[in-house]
């Protein structure tokens, strides 16, 4: 793949993501000013919104990869189960331990799944496959 498509990929990457920051972030702040949900399960259950909506917008939009649509989308939860792992781990650990507020908590942990996400769904999750003969 060259540069400028890496590149394409990234930009629309970037700009999906951005909206499933969105949605991470109003499921986090209305799950927790709203109706009092502890901070570290709002913020996992605004991330699995996140992702659903991330994964169709990164198959159709981000990636387009051609291949088998039930293998990517395995692949794309056993990276998400990987991701929100150390989403919902960094996130307890800054606002629990280290008594961050919950948004700089979540700010962080969104920024650091974020390039890690990008380059796995890139190499892996969305890897187009040779059409076999």
């Amino acid at each position: 793949m060259g540069v400028r498509r890496y590149l394409a990929s990234f930009i629309r990457y970037f700009i999906s993501g951005g909206l499933a920051t969105v949605i991470l972030f109003g499921t986090l702040i209305l799950l927790i000013e709203e109706f009092g949900i502890n901070p570290t399960m709002a913020s996992a259950i605004g991330f699995c919104l996140a992702v659903i909506f991330s994964y169709f917008i990164q198959y159709y939009w981000t990636f387009k990869p051609t291949g088998s649509h039930k293998r990517f989308m395995f692949r794309f939860l056993l990276v998400t189960i990987l991701t929100l792992n150390i989403n919902t781990g960094l996130f307890w650990f800054l606002n629990v331990m280290e008594k961050w507020p919950y948004i700089y908590s979540q700010i962080f942990a969104t920024g650091t799944v974020f390039l890690l996400n990008f380059l796995i769904n890139h190499h892996f999750t969305f890897k187009s496959h040779p059409i076999r003969q």
